[in-house]
């Protein structure tokens, strides 16, 4: 009795309701997997030499992630990540510039990133698909990449080298921690490219293919 079905159907059933729910939906199934500190810690190992590069190296991540995950899901991963790797380097609540650079990077390059990967829209006469959108996106994503982490950086006065840095190897041992890549992890892989191609290809419409995925992501493994 709140609202009449019709102007329900017509709030809820549109296209983009339906890609968000179903898009959030396949998000969930990172949150549950490994996938997202596995892929963190991997380019925290490869360019985690300097706090200035740990800054950027998780300002990629996150843009990456969020390109197929919610915006809350990537920025609540990230932060606890981030976290972890601040208390490594003790640098101190409130005052650290590396910090406080991460902490409003986390939730702009998950707005960056989520960017590249906007639901098919229809505008009068002229229909944008996933493939033509993510064509122009990606290109936006990169060009933001490196102009806000200077920013950020030069801002906060985060250093390019500092006594304090995490050797790489810290997160490489965190990457043997985690294990072997788990079933669950590799299936949320497949489905999230197979969502994507399906996609991009065109072989699905947005909706249908982000209601799908989303569906097998809360299937039994």
């Amino acid at each position: 009795g709140l609202i009449p079905v019709s102007d329900f159907q017509t709030k809820f059933g549109t296209s983009s309701f339906l890609t968000m729910f179903g898009m959030m939906t396949v998000s969930q199934g990172a949150t549950h997997t490994n996938i997202t500190r596995r892929l963190a810690f991997f380019f925290l190992y490869k360019f985690g030499r300097s706090p200035a590069l740990i800054l950027l190296a998780v300002c990629i991540v996150t843009g990456i992630v969020s390109a197929f995950c919610s915006n809350l899901a990537t920025t609540v991963v990230m932060s606890s990540i981030c976290i972890g790797i601040l208390i490594e380097l003790n640098e101190e609540k409130g005052k650290s510039g590396l910090g406080k650079a991460m902490m409003l990077c986390i939730p702009i390059f998950s707005m960056v990133g989520g960017v590249t990967s906007l639901e098919e829209a229809t505008g009068g006469a002229c229909t944008i698909t996933y493939g033509q959108w993510a064509a122009v996106g990606i290109i936006c994503a990169l060009a933001l990449t490196i102009p806000t982490w200077f920013i950020y950086k030069t801002y906060f006065k985060v250093p390019h080298k500092s006594e304090k840095v995490i050797e790489p190897e810290y997160f490489k041992e965190k990457l043997i921690a985690l294990g072997p890549m788990a079933g669950s992890e590799l299936r949320w892989i497949i489905t999230v490219a197979l969502m994507v191609g399906t996609m991009v290809a065109g072989v699905l419409t947005t909706p249908v293919a982000s209601l799908l995925f989303g569906f097998i992501t809360i299937c039994p493994i």
